[in-house]
């Protein structure tokens, strides 16, 4: 509607955000959704050097190079655990209601437990029941249902080019 195209997963969630009221009702929650997203964006690296053969991962290696990240995730004082000390008691990231970053971290571990389960691999979920009952609210939200009933939903995670799509 603006004409204005934007590009790159960080970006595109901070423009969305802007535009839906997905960035937060004051300074807190803003300061809190912009931090999870940085998490979620930290996390998107990790998973890209793993999916993506430019990063050095073989397709030979792929299988080996998935397992070693899935338990590195989800370690003590990894990623998974960031997350959900973070998260703490709240229903979403920044407070009450979902926000951009909500979103973005929720892609990612729906990409986790997604790559996980085609692999043969224990959820990186398992040791979190923060995130686990996070992932599992955010998807139950009415508002997404359509969504989520769509094919939209079930396009591919990652391009052509990933080990894992």
């Amino acid at each position: 509607e603006s004409g204005i195209v934007v590009s790159q997963s960080t970006a595109l969630y901070q423009f969305l955000g802007r535009k839906l009221g997905l960035m937060g009702e004051n300074e807190a929650e803003r300061a809190a959704t912009e931090q999870t997203l940085a998490q979620a964006f930290d996390l998107r690296n990790e998973c890209v050097r793993v999916v993506y053969p430019f990063a050095g991962t073989s397709a030979e290696r792929f299988s080996a190079a998935l397992a070693k990240h899935l338990r590195a995730v989800a370690a003590p004082s990894a990623a998974y655990d960031r997350f959900s000390r973070f998260l703490g008691d709240k229903p979403f990231f920044a407070g009450s209601r979902p926000t951009a970053g909500d979103f973005h971290i929720w892609e990612m571990l729906d990409q986790h437990e997604l790559m996980a389960s085609s692999a043969g691999l224990p959820s990186p979920l398992e040791a979190h029941p923060t995130l686990r009952a996070f992932h599992a609210r955010l998807r139950a939200l009415p508002q997404l249902q359509l969504y989520f009933d769509s094919e939209a939903a079930h396009l591919p995670c990652n391009n052509r080019m990933a080990h894992f799509r």
